[in-house]
């Protein structure tokens, strides 16, 4: 009886859920098929209800580990018959993560990529797991429709985007080919710095091939000798169409250097953003006094403003710098800034600008304990500079040095720095309730007794009124009394 394919396994799967699309069994298959009969070990990242893991564990009949991770806590209630499959609840982007995925198995001949699908996860698991990846094995990411879509870090034409990444995996392949210095690591630097992470040639080499399907691609690992073009090869006597050069026979390729090619350079490299310095003098800040400089993206650059051409450069002028990071959210590390004149012998050379006196505004935030980050998080982020007593037009331009960093390790930890600040707040918040708590019983206790003395008032204020209605009710049988007696006083005395 033949094995059961994996399309015949998911129909007759009853066990935990796996949600797959159809198209990606049969792709699933051929890429599985020559390690079916082998002790594989696969890493899927993202296994939600963890049905594909008990799926695999039958496809694979002999297989030695199966690691599902997941960053949902609730993954750590999937339990296995089978002690070989195993979870980890953890984030597999984080050197936590991949510790303990490591701890299961060293190394792994399947790594399926199935996590949160964003470009970012994707581009830095790819970074961090493939070198884990074993020569022979295949590395698959799935649903890479999400690449196209803007809420997942993509778009159609943004080169920065997971699917863009696994197409410049290609260029990888060819690297003998460039006719350039470039190392294969070269090709993916924009990617590097995008998303904080590195790449190393040795890893790049091993790269075989890379399969595009809808939604999937498949990368192929085999040591970097199998990953050349080899030497040529002539066989047969008869040529009479074209004379063969039998000299061609087992030679190399020849090399074509492309340094002068301008269509071997990148043109995003490294990629930019723009930063548009504004002047006022009434607070309102038109695009007609405005300069624009493209800063690189990653790393912090040195850019100079010049105020050649801008009019009305007096005093009471006030600066706005404005730092586009395309719509972006991400960090702004911001360094010196002064304004600097060329004039010999000019009284102010420099005016600097200390990181204390910036007044960041629009959707710029500065960061705790940092004169210098700022976290953007959307369009329209600026920094206003407090007017120069001197005058703008002592100096020739401004300086500047500006990065901006729309992921990676650094925006991982301004916003960590971030969180720490709100569990501060709630720990404060926490504590005021509490105050807040105690005194509401002191002041219910108060209140309570409040309540008593007025209720003791009312009874002392009724007391008083039936002992006032006694007395007079008294007093009056009194003066009764004593007119009778007078009055009887009076008739005896007459008679």
């Amino acid at each position: 009886m033949s094995a059961k394919t994996l399309v015949e396994l998911y129909r007759a799967h009853a066990g935990k859920v796996s949600d797959k699309w159809s198209s990606y069994l049969p792709v699933y298959e051929e890429a599985f098929a020559p390690l079916r009969d082998r002790k594989v070990s696969l890493l899927e990242i993202g296994i939600q209800n963890g049905g594909s893991l008990e799926i695999y564990s039958r496809y694979f009949p002999t297989f030695e580990r199966l690691v599902g991770c997941d960053i949902n806590p609730d993954c750590g209630k999937l339990k296995y018959q089978d002690p070989r499959i195993r979870v980890v609840v953890a984030d597999a982007n984080t050197d936590d993560g991949e510790s303990r995925i490591l701890k299961i198995a060293g190394s792994y001949d399947i790594i399926l990529d199935d996590g949160s699908h964003t470009s970012t996860d994707i581009v830095r698991s790819f970074a961090r797991y493939w070198r884990h990846l074993r020569p022979g094995g295949v590395y698959l990411a799935e649903d890479l429709h999400c690449s196209y879509w803007r809420e997942f870090g993509g778009g159609l034409y943004d080169p920065m985007s997971s699917i863009s990444f696994f197409k410049a995996l290609a260029d990888i392949i060819h690297q003998e080919h460039w006719g350039l210095t470039d190392s294969s690591r070269q090709r993916l630097a924009n990617f590097a710095r995008f998303y904080g992470t590195e790449f190393g040639d040795a890893d790049l080499e091993e790269i075989h091939s890379v399969h595009f399907f809808n939604s999937v691609c498949i990368i192929r690992k085999e040591l970097s000798g199998k990953n050349r073009l080899g030497r040529r090869i002539l066989a047969g006597l008869q040529d009479p169409v074209i004379p063969a050069d039998r000299t061609l026979h087992n030679r190399s390729i020849n090399r074509s250097d492309q340094s002068a090619n301008d269509q071997a350079k990148d043109p995003l490299h490294p990629p930019e953003t723009t930063a548009q310095l504004y002047l006022s003098g009434n607070g309102r800040f038109t695009e007609i006094q405005s300069l624009a400089i493209q800063y690189p993206i990653g790393i912090q650059k040195r850019v100079l403003f010049p105020f050649k051409g801008l009019a009305a450069m007096g005093r009471g002028m006030t600066l706005s710098l404005r730092l586009d990071p395309s719509n972006r959210a991400g960090v702004v590390r911001v360094g010196r800034l002064r304004l600097l004149s060329s004039e010999p012998g000019a009284k102010d050379a420099a005016h600097e600008f200390p990181p204390a006196i910036l007044q960041p505004s629009g959707n710029l935030l500065p960061l705790k304990d940092s004169d210098h980050t700022f976290l953007s998080t959307g369009p329209d982020p600026h920094i206003i500079l407090p007017p120069v007593e001197v005058g703008l037009s002592s100096f020739d331009c401004l300086e500047a040095e500006l990065g901006f960093y729309p992921s990676g390790e650094l925006l991982e930890h301004c916003l960590g720095q971030i969180q720490g600040e709100i569990s501060d707040l709630n720990n404060d918040l926490l504590d005021l309730g509490k105050r807040l708590e105690a005194k509401d019983r002191v002041l219910a206790e108060r209140l309570g007794e409040i309540a008593q003395l007025k209720e003791d008032l009312e009874k002392a204020k009724s007391a008083m009124a039936s002992l006032q209605l006694i007395l007079l009710t008294q007093s009056q049988k009194l003066i009764e009394k004593i007119r009778r007696k007078a009055l009887a006083f009076r008739l005896y005395f007459k008679g």
